[in-house]
């Protein structure tokens, strides 16, 4: 697991269009768990910081001004990243 500065990561151009943010309970939820335990479970990110997994923990890290956050990077095919936008969501 590597930690990589926020400003150095982006959304997946397609992840709006498979899902919606968290809103609610559930949002604030998450972001109680971030503000007491970090983010435990790392973003999966492309080599260019493009994130396949994780948007939602990347929303919340921006908005608690956490600098830098966990990630796994994986080097993939474009086809391959869209599957695990899809399957790790």
């Amino acid at each position: 697991m590597n930690l990589i500065h926020i400003d150095k990561l982006k959304p997946h151009p397609k992840n709006a269009e498979y899902y919606a943010d968290l809103t609610g309970e559930k949002y604030e939820e998450l972001k109680r768990s971030i503000e007491v335990h970090g983010i435990r479970d790392p973003l999966k990110i492309l080599p260019d910081g493009t994130i396949l997994a994780g948007h939602q923990r990347y929303r919340i890290a921006r908005e608690l001004c956490i600098e830098q956050v966990p990630v796994a990077i994986y080097d993939v095919s474009p086809e391959e990243a869209e599957y695990l936008l899809i399957a790790d969501n």
